[in-house]
């Protein structure tokens, strides 16, 4: 009977054991694989780089509907790393620079329109670790229209910085994510309604 007794004590007493030490495990260490990756998109590396505009009244689309007037202002990305820093021209003087283009969108329907994102098919020396810094000139009025209301951007300069995300998946290409951009930019919003109320 004691031995019985004895037993179920030292049994119990593992499972108390086994129990505690499951609970207050501290977490698993990163694997060498991923310490890798973080470490590689951390270079400074020839990438690719996708942005949209951070319109506030928006989360995915807008369609501004002057394109001449939208081009002939300026947007330019700086990209910032310690003290460094590189200067891209996007567009200027009506033109989209070489080695850029707007992305493509079906909301774009018209010649005269022109969609609030672009990409390079030019790569810069990029990293997740840089912030960039974009600068918009906006040399009049320009009306817009997204999928829920249709709104005016006002002529002005407009400033905003983001964080570069890249991902391990799509290491080519320096994303600037649209929520990511602080601040975010209002346009004066004139009607509740856009696009997709027509659908």
């Amino acid at each position: 009977m004691a031995n019985r007794v004895l037993w179920a004590a030292i049994v119990v007493g593992i499972l108390f054991q086994v129990f505690f030490s499951a609970s207050y495990e501290s977490p698993p260490s990163q694997n060498a694989e991923e310490l890798e990756a973080e470490q590689r998109l951390a270079q400074p590396a020839p990438r690719t780089i996708y942005f949209k505009l951070p319109i506030a009244q928006t989360t995915y689309h807008w369609v501004f509907q002057e394109r001449a007037a939208f081009l002939a202002g300026t947007l330019t990305l700086d990209i910032v790393r310690d003290d460094q820093r590189e200067r891209i021209t996007v567009f200027e003087n009506g033109n989209i620079t070489e080695g850029w283009e707007e992305i493509s969108c079906t909301s774009a329907e018209s010649p005269t329109e022109i969609y609030f994102g672009f990409v390079s098919d030019q790569r810069f020396a990029i990293a997740n670790t840089d912030r960039v810094e974009m600068v918009l000139t906006v040399p009049e009025d320009i009306e817009g229209v997204g999928p829920h209301c249709e709104g005016i951007l006002r002529a002005g300069e407009y400033r905003a910085s983001d964080r570069v995300t890249i991902y391990s998946t799509h290491e080519d290409t320096a994303f600037l994510r649209k929520e990511d951009w602080k601040p975010q930019w209002d346009v004066a919003v004139t009607a509740e309604t856009g696009w997709m109320n027509d659908r």
